[in-house]
């Protein structure tokens, strides 16, 4: 047992098995939508406000993929940026790495075409962040009854065992008298 928890935990420190997970994660049904939408707005406000702040492109976008933390996550952004260094649009770069939510890739190519994506990116950052907000008070109201059930069915569980034990006991008393 000690062999399989040591051997686990060697596997999940390496890299490979890391961007593994990290990108099962992003497909697991309550849980991947929300690393999905904290990763776009860490994104957004992030590459926003560099743009704002007079980066080019091409920097505010290595610094901003550098700032990403999952590692599968930067590899797709990665791809983002060989895209742009190549000349191509950041919209469509952004498309195919299917990490970006519809409304920020449609910010984004507002904001190249009318030449303003810092804002841009910057209000989408800031609807995104609220959209996360609320995603996390939704999720957060539907665990409360989630535990007190729990809680519920396992001190209903511990008192029909205690129950049964006192009716036995004392059906064992009256048979032996």
């Amino acid at each position: 047992m000690i062999c399989v928890a040591a051997g686990l935990y060697v596997l999940s420190q390496q890299s490979a098995t890391q961007k593994w997970w990290q990108k099962v994660s992003l497909k697991l049904p309550v849980f991947g939508p929300l690393i999905r939408s904290r990763m776009n707005v860490q994104f957004s406000q992030t590459l926003g406000n560099l743009l704002s702040n007079g980066l080019p492109l091409s920097q505010a976008f290595q610094l901003t993929k550098t700032a990403v933390g999952q590692g599968y996550a930067r590899d797709r952004l990665a791809e983002v940026e060989s895209r742009i260094v190549e000349g191509g649009s950041l919209h469509q770069a952004m498309e195919r790495t299917n990490l970006f939510s519809g409304n920020l890739i449609d910010s984004v190519r507002i904001g190249e075409e009318t030449g303003t994506l810092s804002e841009s990116i910057q209000k989408s950052g800031a609807r995104l962040d609220r959209d996360f907000a609320a995603s996390i008070e939704r999720l957060m109201s539907l665990i409360q009854p989630v535990i007190i059930i729990l809680i519920a069915l396992v001190v209903g569980g511990i008192s029909y065992m205690l129950i049964s034990i006192i009716y036995d006991t004392m059906g064992l008393l009256r048979s032996r008298t």
